[in-house]
């Protein structure tokens, strides 16, 4: 497949995953609640374009159940900070994915989001990304042969 879209909705926070293979890019949306049933669009909300290694890098958070990485990366004067990893809620650990954009000259949060997994979620997020993993590798490092 040469691309995939998952939304995970929770009460007030979604995370939308979408990648393509055509132009080599994955990405994570998150999006809030307004009020009144209205969501926020993806331009309002909150967007992280994640490259090969890094989804490596919540791959193996996610097969070895435990653990976090911190991604950081700043374009046009903001800073995006995201946070995946386990952490105990309520007797339980849960995976969760933060996010938060900064203006980097007044370090104030522009926006924040959090959206945390429940197991039968936290399971497709697992298939899905070690598939999307596999898919990436083989479709993006994938050399053309020369033809004589």
């Amino acid at each position: 497949m040469k691309n995939h879209y998952k939304s995970f909705f929770g009460k007030n926070c979604a995370l939308i995953i979408t990648s393509d293979y055509n132009t080599s890019s994955f990405y994570l949306n998150f999006i809030q609640e307004k009020g009144n049933q209205q969501w926020e669009t993806y331009k309002e909300g909150l967007t992280l374009s994640l490259n090969l290694s890094e989804i490596c890098d919540i791959s193996e958070i996610l097969e070895k159940d435990k653990g976090n990485k911190r991604i950081i990366h700043v374009y046009k004067g903001e800073k995006k900070d995201f946070w995946f990893g386990f952490e105990k809620k309520n007797e339980d650990w849960v995976f969760s994915i933060k996010g938060r954009s900064i203006n980097k000259i007044t370090r104030d949060d522009i926006r924040s989001h959090q959206k945390s997994f429940d197991k039968g979620e936290l399971r497709l997020l697992k298939k899905l990304l070690f598939h999307i993993e596999d898919e990436f590798i083989e479709f993006t490092t994938k050399g053309k042969k020369n033809e004589k």
